[in-house]
């Protein structure tokens, strides 16, 4: 019963497309995880003032500077660290959102 109520949602489309559907919506789903998980990671090592030099979190500060996108000084705030866990986690945030409802699109 779901797989015909899914099929029927999808217009009609069985077998390949469905599953290539499916697969499309989990991938999605995945990298906008990972991508939150790269930002939050970014902020504990901000918050709790990493060592910059250490190979893990160089790559986490390379990859976050990236993914915050247009999110970051979205607000002006007086401290560095509160500025970093607002800009980025409001990117975490987006991350999130967007690679979920993208994901319920597809599957």
């Amino acid at each position: 019963m779901v797989y015909a109520t899914a099929r029927a949602r999808r217009g009609g489309l069985t077998g390949a497309a469905s599953a290539l559907l499916d697969a499309a919506g989990a991938l999605i789903s995945l990298a906008a995880t990972v991508a939150a998980l790269i930002l939050v990671a970014h902020i504990v090592f901000v918050v709790f003032d990493a060592n910059q030099a250490n190979q893990i979190v160089s790559f986490v500060a390379y990859w976050a500077d990236r993914l915050v996108l247009f999110f970051r000084g979205i607000f002006t705030l007086p401290d560095a660290t509160l500025q970093v866990v607002v800009d980025y986690g409001t990117a975490a945030l987006a991350w999130l959102f967007v690679g979920r409802i993208a994901s319920a699109v597809l599957r």
